[in-house]
């Protein structure tokens, strides 16, 4: 796909698109501002509870895995403006993330690549935000579920390639789970420092850690696809089934009713690092 023209469009509509990609947009509903695709990830719930399972799903793809392992630290959405900038440079980033003098196994810009990263954000979002409050309605889900192509076209994947549709999500989520997933030693590298992370912490964030660690890695355990923990030699046991879903109980129950400036404080401080970070980008 070619660089993104920033033709500009009619108010509320997202400028993430290429002029060839205009119609396809008005075909699949991306003429709003995003409300619904805001609302089910800024909750610090969802965002904390997605997170993990996520980069786990992305990593259990061999090309991301070995990209990841090799040249990867994690680390997210603003306005366009904002968005173009941060695509440009992750677009910088990605240049470097590849074996092509050597094996070509990895490329950060293979859009097959770039479509699972943003796959994976979809289903582990909304699957947290609906665990949390409940199933979207229907014709809330598809707008949902067409506004997160956004994850994808922000960087390189060109918006056909993002599934029509809730039921051809499926179709192509259950195949890359059944026939591509498998673990690299670069992704389970990873993952064994994701569920340990003790040792990159700061001293006094340590306590925190060892006390909240289990629960996030029974919470990750709930979210994965069977054959993704039977690769990562993760265990489904009754131990962990039962935390998570002690722990999803006492979320459903109690986290609607917390003031939502509090439940969205997570995503204003990422906010709020990026565009302190873009300002020194745009310093330079």
């Amino acid at each position: 796909m070619g660089v993104t023209h920033y033709i500009g469009y009619p108010p509320g509509r997202s400028q993430l698109f290429s002029e060839k990609e205009f119609a396809e947009t008005e075909e699949r509903g991306l003429v709003t501002d995003f409300k619904d695709l805001k609302k089910a990830v800024r909750e610090i719930a969802v965002i904390s509870g997605a997170g993990l399972p996520a980069v786990i799903l992305q990593i259990a793809h061999p090309g991301v895995g070995r990209g990841v392992g090799r040249h990867s630290n994690f680390a997210y959405r603003g306005n366009d403006k904002e968005e173009a900038a941060v695509k440009d440079f992750v677009n910088k980033k990605h240049v470097r993330v590849n074996d092509n003098a050597t094996a070509k196994t990895y490329d950060a810009f293979d859009v097959d690549l770039q479509l699972w990263v943003a796959a994976t954000l979809y289903y582990t979002y909304v699957a947290m935000y609906e665990d949390i409050f409940g199933l979207l309605k229907p014709n809330v889900a598809d707008r949902v579920y067409q506004q997160f192509s956004v994850m994808g076209t922000a960087l390189q994947v060109p918006l056909h390639k993002w599934p029509k549709d809730c039921a051809a999500f499926k179709v192509y989520w259950d195949d890359i789970v059944k026939n591509t997933l498998r673990i690299t030693p670069e992704a389970q590298g990873v993952t064994n420092d994701l569920f340990s992370p003790v040792k990159y912490m700061l001293f006094w964030l340590k306590p925190l850690v060892w006390a909240t660690g289990p629960l996030h890695r029974a919470a990750a355990i709930g979210q994965l696809p069977e054959s993704v923990l039977r690769e990562f030699g993760l265990k489904s046991t009754k131990g962990p089934k039962r935390l998570n879903k002690t722990l999803m109980v006492t979320t459903r129950a109690i986290y609607p009713l917390i003031p939502l400036p509090l439940r969205t404080m997570q995503k204003d401080y990422y906010l709020w690092l990026m565009r302190r970070k873009m300002a020194k980008w745009q310093a330079l």
